[in-house]
């Protein structure tokens, strides 16, 4: 028979990255992805709601899930359910481990979905001075941009997440996430569009994490 088992892994510590407070569709943090990934058999089970204002007529509500295998692969999907925006497939594999010298360095790619064009990465990760620090580069409508984002513990369930995307629709984030209870975490940002005619929009994701025995 099969056994969930949930369990906290949103802010388990500062060695580990807040996965679930995704705006890319893979683990990662408001506006980028991370090459942190989900450990084996780990399932993150997320609604996102993102639009200018909290909840309003203008919102896309989203479902998202990511499984991890084999504690180097992590494979998802996620669905829109406004529009015609229709569901998106993600994968990102891990290539080297975190080390007290060397940062983890995962690559991967998302967007993928028929019509659409795919978004490959490599995203670097590494604890340091209390913090943890992210850096990668993704392709975006053909050209090649910069993320850069940072972790840092703000109380014992509480985790500040900032970060940022270069290029023409460049964007930052700036984000709360919160430890609930041991099943549940809440992550609110605020999303700063630098585009030209761009709007700022909140995002709203809750999340559901823990392993599974499959």
């Amino acid at each position: 028979m099969r056994v969930f088992v949930w369990k906290a892994v949103f802010l388990a510590g500062l060695g580990m990255a807040l996965a679930q407070c995704a705006y890319a569709a893979p683990t990662g943090l408001n506006v980028m992805t991370t090459a942190d990934v989900l450990g084996h058999n780990e399932v993150a089970l997320e609604y996102q709601n993102d639009g200018v204002r909290l909840f309003g007529d203008d919102c896309n509500h989203w479902a998202l899930l990511q499984v991890g295998l084999f504690d180097r692969l992590e494979v998802g999907a996620d669905r829109c359910f406004d529009g015609e925006m229709g569901t998106y497939g993600n994968a990102k594999v891990l290539l080297q481990e975190e080390e007290e010298r060397r940062p983890a360095v995962a690559v991967g790619v998302q967007n993928l979905a028929e019509g659409e064009s795919a978004q490959p990465y490599v995203a670097l990760a590494k604890d340091a001075a209390g913090a943890r620090l992210h850096l990668g580069v993704i392709r975006l409508d053909d050209e090649t941009e910069i993320m850069a984002g940072v972790e840092w513990g703000l109380a014992e369930r509480a985790t500040l997440i900032l970060d940022h995307v270069t290029g023409t629709g460049s964007v930052s984030g700036v984000g709360l996430g919160v430890e609930v209870t041991d099943k549940v975490s809440l992550c609110v940002s605020r999303i700063l569009d630098h585009s030209s005619g761009g709007e700022d929009s909140w995002q709203v994701i809750v999340s559901f994490a823990g392993a599974a025995g499959f």
